[in-house]
Parts: C-alpha cells; sequence; structure tokens
C-alpha cells in the first residue's frame, strides 16, 4: 500500500496540491480575462429584460483577498448610443470609471480544497460602486481545477440596489432619453471567474 501511494506521488503530485492563498508575491493569483465574465440583467417597461456585459474586467487574489475592478468604460449592451448613455448618464464615468469588488477569503475553507474539490460557500463581498460602498453576501461555487486554475462561479445572481448606490437619478435620465415607462432599480448581476497561479 505504502508503494502505491509512493508511485502516485512521484506520478502526479498536483493531485494532492491545496491552494495556497499565502502572503508572498509567487502565491499571487491573477484573473483569466479571455475566459472570465461579469453580466447584469436589466428589465424595462415591467416585462423587457435584456443581458448586458462588461469587456474589461481585471482582478487578483493576493493575501487571503479576492480584488475585482470592473472598467465600466466597457460596457456592452450591443448597441452603440444605448453604452454612451450608460457610461454618461447612468454611471457618469468619467467621474467614477470604475466598480471594485473585494472579497474576504479568509476563515471560509477555501485552502484546504485539493485539485478536483468543488465548494459551495456565502462570502462577504464589499462593493464599491459609483463613489459608494455597500456590503453583500455572495453565493459562489468554487472548483479548483489545477494546482494553477481556480474557477469561481456565482451561484444565484447577486442583485444590486440601485438606489443604495444613488444611481436612481440615471435611471430617470435614461428612461426620460429614451422614453421608457420604467427600468428596474434591482439588477441581477452574475460572474464566472478563472484564475490563474502566478
Amino acid at each position: 500500500m505504502k508503494k502505491i501511494l509512493l508511485v502516485l506521488l512521484l506520478i502526479s503530485p498536483s493531485i494532492f496540491a491545496q491552494i495556497n492563498l499565502g502572503t508572498g508575491q509567487a502565491n499571487d493569483w491573477t484573473l483569466n480575462k479571455q475566459v472570465s465574465n461579469l453580466t447584469f440583467t436589466t428589465t424595462k417597461n415591467a416585462s423587457k429584460t435584456e443581458v448586458q456585459s462588461f469587456q474589461q474586467i481585471s482582478g487578483t487574489i493576493k493575501r487571503n483577498v479576492a480584488s475585482l475592478v470592473v472598467n465600466l468604460n466597457s460596457v456592452s449592451t450591443g448597441i452603440e448610443i444605448r453604452d454612451e448613455r450608460l457610461k454618461d448618464l447612468f454611471f457618469e464615468t468619467k467621474l467614477f470609471p470604475q466598480a471594485v469588488v473585494k472579497i474576504k477569503l479568509s476563515n471560509s475553507g477555501i485552502e484546504m480544497m485539493k485539485v478536483g474539490d468543488i465548494k459551495q460557500v456565502e462570502l462577504e463581498a464589499e462593493l464599491s460602486i459609483h463613489g459608494v460602498k455597500q456590503k453583500a453576501m455572495v453565493s459562489t461555487q468554487i472548483i479548483y481545477l489545477e494546482s494553477n486554475k481556480l474557477l469561481v462561479n456565482s451561484i444565484k445572481p447577486l442583485v444590486i440596489n440601485l438606489q443604495a448606490f444613488k444611481l436612481l437619478k440615471g435611471v430617470n435620465l435614461l428612461c426620460e432619453i429614451a422614453h421608457l415607462k420604467s427600468i428596474n432599480a434591482a439588477v441581477p448581476v452574475t460572474f464566472n471567474l478563472m484564475f490563474t497561479q502566478q
């Protein structure tokens, strides 16, 4: 039995590797932008629902904290004029060009995961949007794919309350200029994030 275990360790030591969320630079994780995505859903006139995304997001995991930076100027709805209105009237990107999310991973048990493990965990996130900071619980599924790849998905949408982030003024402006009756002030956000260890 000991010989079998020794052979397994020599052949494929990575399958026994645990996630390293240490403090050294060599242990940092970086978001793979090519395979990661962040989307949000809007509902206007009470019935028409559309899914939009951001084309530029970046992120890291350092010192037990996962950080995600969203370039709000990269908002993509599929309609250029609507993108410009969102940037100028809603997000006011000249004043607030980024949204930032920080999630503490300490005491989550993530560091005990091994390659192939799947873990569902509720994590507290600090959201910084439009100059306002709020905390929210995020339901995530974490998959340790390989010794240097970590997939973090939302299990259910994180619902952003636009009023809490002082974004209702922008909503009203969008309704007025687009001749809409209403835009839902609760916006569900979903994500699929791939982190690679450096």
